[in-house]
Order: structure tokens, then C-alpha cells, then sequence
């Protein structure tokens, strides 16, 4: 999954006089952010339909996908509306930061033109990635994007929500629910994978609510070999997540 990093709710005291200064602490903007963009026309063009436009957190290919979970749809009106409401009815002036690949800074500026278009005057910078999430771990800037996947645990796929992994560990945004926190950690003692996906998908309304991500999409990823190259494993959730102990070189 393809998606931006947004400052939420900021917890320690060292961070409050930066995140005073960001608007999208008002969980308004967010949701804006999220309304301003036409995720399948970027699908469409700026990704040459390789991947699926989200909903929620969960992509299809996970077993906790909720099919019933709506996220945000193409609404430009609408988005200036929250921003009003969140008190910018002249709009505000975001940084969106990024690695130095020239894909990522293909649909930055794809993103950056629908933001623009609602009055989030958006500045792209680029930079090495190993920077970029340095800085996000330590509270330095206020968007970064980013992908996430891999885990077949909904457990293991929420963990970059948990308030106990704030910072470095994983949660960039700085996002904090009480609610969430106690809905994943139910779902991590259950036994039972039905109810532990149920109270994952609980926690992932909640989190689609207060949208500390921006989802971009859910990647249609394609794995391209040489023939002579065996054990390769399709993915559903990852495919660069390959077990190399298993693949072996012949004729």
C-alpha cells in the first residue's frame, strides 16, 4: 500500500510548539486531504492501472479486508467545506516530503496538483528516504510518503497505530486512540481468527475516521524473472517479501 504519513495527535511535550504551527492536527483537515484527490484518475494515469484505488486500511488481498468499509471518495466540495469549518477558508500551506525516487515524485506532484486545486498550497521536497524517515521518527516534518504491507497478522498490519510505537517504532504520525490501542491489543490475545479480525476491522473504522494517512492505493505488484531463476512465490500482500532460502538458480 502506497500512502502519506500525516501528523495526527502529537503526544510528547517536546513536539507541542512544532505541531502547533500544523493545521492538520485538525482531524477536518485530514479527512479534506483524503476528499481533494481523484485516487482512481491517478491510478489511471500516473500508475498505468497498477494498482487499485483504497477504501480503507486493509487491502483486498488481506484476510481482514472490509468490503463495507467506504473511505474517502473524490469530493473537491467537499473538502473545502472541512477546511472552512476547521477555520481556513483560505486554505493553508502544507510540505510534503518524499524520497528522491522519480516515481514517488511522479504522483507527489500528482497529489500536490489535486491539494493545490482545494487551497492546500502544497511544497514538494524530495530527499534520501533513510533521511526522510529519520526525520518523521524524531517529529521534524509533517507529512512523508511511504508504503506499507507484508503482514498476514491484522494484528501485525495495525501495529504502526499503536500509541506504544509512537516515534521511531513505526507510528510516524504520531497517532494516538485509547479505543484503538484496546481493540488491538484485545485482537492480539484472542485465539480465535474471526473475532480477532473483527476487532481489527473495529479498529480500522476508527482509524479511517481520524485518517492519519492519506491512502493512495493498494499496489498490484508484478514480480518479473528470468526463467532459469525458480521458487519464486507469489505474494497476495507483498511481493517483494520472498523467501530466498527457497529460490534456487538452474537451467
Amino acid at each position: 500500500m502506497m500512502k502519506v504519513d500525516i501528523y495526527a495527535h502529537i503526544v510528547p511535550p517536546k513536539y507541542k510548539e512544532f505541531v502547533a504551527k500544523l493545521p492538520h492536527t485538525d482531524v477536518r483537515v485530514r479527512q479534506a486531504l483524503n476528499y481533494a484527490v481523484d485516487k482512481a484518475a491517478l491510478v489511471r494515469t500516473v500508475l498505468a492501472n497498477k494498482a487499485f484505488a483504497p477504501t480503507g486500511i486493509f487491502p483486498p488481498s488481506h484476510p481482514a479486508y472490509n468490503r463495507s468499509v467506504r473511505g474517502y471518495e473524490y469530493n473537491p466540495q467537499r473538502a473545502k467545506e472541512l477546511l472552512a469549518q476547521a477555520g481556513f477558508p483560505n486554505g493553508v500551506d502544507l510540505e510534503l516530503h518524499g524520497s528522491s525516487s522519480p516515481t514517488t515524485g511522479r504522483w507527489m506532484e500528482g497529489i500536490q496538483r489535486y491539494w493545490n486545486d482545494v487551497g492546500v498550497r502544497t511544497r514538494i521536497v524530495q530527499q534520501d528516504f533513510g533521511v526522510v524517515i529519520d526525520r518523521a521518527g524524531k517529529g521534524e516534518i509533517p507529512t512523508y510518503v511511504a508504503s506499507w504491507g507484508g503482514s498476514a497478522s491484522c494484528v501485525g498490519y495495525l501495529s504502526v497505530f499503536r500509541s506504544r510505537n509512537i516515534g521511531p517504532a513505526g507510528n510516524r504520525m504520531f497517532y494516538k486512540s485509547d479505543r484503538v490501542d484496546q481493540l488491538i491489543d484485545q485482537a492480539e490475545r484472542t485465539f480465535d481468527e474471526r473475532q480477532r479480525i473483527r476487532l481489527c476491522q473495529q479498529a480500522e473504522e476508527l482509524i479511517v475516521r481520524d485518517v492519519p494517512w492519506f491512502i493512495f492505493n493498494y499496489n498490484k505488484a508484478v514480480l518479473v524473472h528470468q526463467p532459469n531463476v525458480h521458487g519464486l512465490m507469489g505474494n497476495p500482500l507483498e511481493m517483494d517479501a520472498q523467501n530466498m532460502t527457497k529460490v534456487w538458480i538452474g537451467r
